[in-house]
């Protein structure tokens, strides 16, 4: 993000006169944190957050290897479950009709 010192001072005084009207240190925590967010790029706010773990998708290296071994069971199988480009078509409609 590109500024020139004058804008660079503006938001310097902003900042400051936002810390110090802080009433308490929950308050100035959100403050802080929305400051963050108002001049952080997108990518530094998505490293920074910690989402935890999201159902449904394995987040350790070990179940990675778990999903990749029965991936590839379910192919030498032949029991890998697969659908065409005009099923899925159809499955996405059904389940989001708005989209038609």
């Amino acid at each position: 993000m590109g500024m020139t010192t004058m804008e660079l001072d503006a938001v310097k005084a902003r900042l400051m006169d936002d810390i110090s009207q802080a009433y308490s240190m929950d308050d100035l925590k959100s403050k802080l944190e929305s400051m963050y967010f108002e001049y952080a790029s997108d990518d530094e706010i998505w490293l920074s957050k910690d989402y935890g773990r999201i159902p449904g998708i394995p987040s350790t290296k070990e179940e990675v290897k778990h999903e990749i071994a029965k991936f590839q069971q379910e192919l030498s199988d032949g029991t890998l479950e697969t659908l065409t480009e005009e099923e899925a078509d159809a499955e996405i409609l059904r389940e989001m009709p708005w989209l038609r």
